[in-house]
């Protein structure tokens, strides 16, 4: 992570990219389950092995 980011930048990032991701998948977990066929789809940018910055760095926190 850059030594030069701004911590309430990179919580931003965070939030969007890494809890956002994490929030909306728990918040459809009951409607998934209901369903024989549920699927979960996380689309990310690739842009997280090619640079270090807080964007890229919580791209690549994404487990899925």
């Amino acid at each position: 992570m850059n030594s030069h980011a701004r911590l309430d930048a990179v919580d931003r990032v965070l939030r969007t990219n890494f809890l956002g991701a994490l929030a909306v998948t728990q918040a459809m977990l009951p409607l998934l389950r209901k369903s024989q066929a549920a699927r979960i789809v996380n689309v990310s940018s690739g842009l997280g092995s090619l640079t270090q910055n807080s964007y890229t760095d919580s791209k690549g926190i994404v487990p899925w």
